[in-house]
C-alpha cells in the first residue's frame, strides 16, 4: 500500500493496482481527527462520503482489489451525494473521506510519500 500526500489539499491512501488506481482522500484536518486507514476494512470506522448512483440502485459499496481478489467495503457517513463536485468540496472542507480514481482527484496535486 502506498500513502499519497497532497501538501495543501488532500491526503490519499492507495489500495489498488495502478491500472485501476483508486485512492481514498481526505483533507489534512480530517486525518487529524481520524487515524489514517492502513487497509480498506479500516474505513468502516471512518466518516465517509457515500455515493448514490442512479444506475447502481442505491448506495455504492466501495470496491477495491488486492492480489487479483475483489474486496467490497460498505462504509458509513453522514454525507451522501450523487455529484462529483459536491463530494470533492466536502472532502476538501475536511468533512469526511471519499473514494475516487486518482485521475479524478487531481494527479498533479498528489505526490507519493
Amino acid at each position: 500500500m502506498r500513502v499519497l500526500v497532497a501538501p495543501t489539499a488532500l491526503c490519499a491512501v492507495c489500495f489498488t493496482k495502478p491500472i485501476t488506481f483508486v485512492v481514498v482522500v481526505g483533507a489534512p484536518p480530517y486525518f487529524k481527527r481520524w487515524p489514517q486507514p492502513k487497509k480498506p476494512q479500516d474505513l468502516t470506522a471512518h466518516d465517509c462520503i457515500n455515493i448514490r448512483l442512479p444506475t447502481y440502485g442505491g448506495i455504492y459499496i466501495w470496491e477495491f482489489e488486492k492480489r487479483g481478489r475483489e474486496l467490497k467495503v460498505r462504509v458509513d457517513g453522514q454525507l451522501v451525494f450523487n455529484n462529483l463536485a459536491l463530494r470533492l468540496n466536502a472532502a476538501l472542507a475536511g468533512a469526511a473521506s471519499r473514494i475516487c480514481p486518482k485521475t479524478r482527484c487531481g494527479p498533479t496535486s498528489l505526490k507519493e510519500d
